[in-house]
């Protein structure tokens, strides 16, 4: 049976059951699959969070997955052995970009939306993970090593530079750092708010020994400087910073995004240390039922300049500060795109996505991960590169005609 001769609806109502590592394997099938699985995607912008052992935390995350995540943040206790984070990134998709910290405490949601804690002084590691996608939104991240006494920042904007940190057009960057020196740290957050003066900033200083960065199945651990996950595109975020009215500034914000039809779709979170970061956390649950979060008590908050007299959101006038609470709140994305699909359309539609700047990065993603896979092997003395994270792609760089379009189904 030709599969263009299936219903259209019965195809999508399929395919809309699939899990997101099946919605990869079934959008290599052909073309058709392909742009029938992204316009799927398209409408399934989401945010999902655990707290559990760093073995676990993928696994309990994964049926939660509406779509292959593009974007992380992860937190851990204690030691973390770079094993189990190798295996931890190596089950993700290569697309996708992770930045996260080692901290003495971590705050975060399970799948149920319920508030759980962990910290080193328990003796057991633990670890956050939060996982999402936005569909009409680009990702990227940065890393930046320690500065040293022969540094300078011509050196520093150089790497910012060649990351595409200077790029235009990033609304929204989720810096971490680590045993930077707040002088240096708060130069280079009021560095990047010059280069994107209506940026939200948002972050804090880790109180562990180290930062991760991930992509393309790479892990990298520093001990000293900063990562950062970076934005652009239709991803509405904003920054809430408080002290003392954290639960009637929430209740505003909440208030606001009823009367304009919004809802959340999740945050993070940044307390001040001499803080109570776990009734912060709690306070936002409370506000926000069964909204996921995730964060850290941090040694100093990166955010808007807290203002006494604000009743909204903010963005834009970065500052290194004490004693706040800094959310970044992610709003359910509204689709600015929509498309009418025809079946005789489908080659031009497929070749017409294949120049998405989003399709372009996972394309060298997949590349990426094939060359640290190979690295990998010829270290074991292996030859072959096989990908086991079990994550399909679609879109390859055969650019020949498809003739499975016409599958039998």
């Amino acid at each position: 049976m030709n599969i263009h001769l299936i219903d259209p609806d019965v195809l999508w109502a399929c395919l809309s059951h699939l899990n997101a590592r099946q919605q990869g394997a079934a959008a290599c099938v052909c073309k058709l699959f392909t742009v029938l699985i992204s316009e799927l995607q398209m409408e399934r912008p989401f945010l999902v969070g655990t707290v559990s052992r760093i073995e676990n935390v993928f696994a309990m995350l994964e049926p939660k997955l509406k779509a292959p995540p593009t974007i992380g943040l992860f937190f851990a206790t204690g030691r973390l052995p770079s094993d189990k984070l190798n295996q931890l990134v190596c089950s993700l998709p290569p697309a996708l970009h992770l930045i996260g910290a080692q901290v003495h405490t971590l705050l975060g949601t399970n799948p149920e939306g319920i508030i759980c804690s962990a910290s080193i002084a328990e003796g057991t590691a633990r670890a956050a993970l939060t996982l999402g996608a936005f569909p009409e939104a680009e990702s990227s991240s940065f890393l930046l090593r320690s500065r040293s006494a022969s540094s300078s920042w011509s050196d520093w904007r150089i790497s910012l530079e060649e990351q595409g940190v200077l790029q235009e057009g990033w609304k929204v960057i989720v810096v971490m750092s680590s045993g930077s020196g707040s002088e240096w740290l708060q130069q280079l957050i009021s560095f990047l708010q010059l280069a994107h003066p209506s940026a939200a900033i948002i972050g804090g200083i880790a109180t562990g020994q180290g930062l991760v960065r991930a992509h393309a199945h790479k892990a990298e651990k520093i001990g000293n400087g900063v990562v950062g996950l970076m934005f652009r595109g239709n991803v509405p975020l904003t920054a809430l910073v408080c002290r003392e009215d954290t639960h009637c500034r929430l209740r505003q914000v909440r208030a606001a995004m009823e009367r304009e039809g919004m809802s959340l779709l999740g945050g993070t979170m940044f307390s001040c240390s001499a803080r109570d970061a776990e009734a912060d956390a709690h306070t936002f649950a409370l506000t926000f039922a069964g909204v996921p979060l995730v964060g850290m008590p941090a040694g100093g908050e990166i955010g808007p300049r807290y203002q006494p007299d604000a009743t909204s959101t903010q963005v834009g006038g970065v500052a290194l500060q004490g004693f706040t609470v800094v959310y970044g709140l992610f709003a359910v994305p509204a689709r600015s795109e929509h498309f009418a699909l025809h079946f005789q359309d489908i080659d031009a539609e497929f070749a017409q996505r294949r120049k998405r700047a989003t399709v372009k990065a996972a394309l060298a993603a997949v590349a990426q991960s094939q060359a640290t896979m190979l690295e990998r092997n010829e270290q074991k003395g292996e030859s072959d590169v096989d990908d086991d994270s079990g994550w399909s792609s679609s879109y390859d760089d055969d650019d020949d005609d498809d003739d499975d379009d016409d599958a039998d189904a």
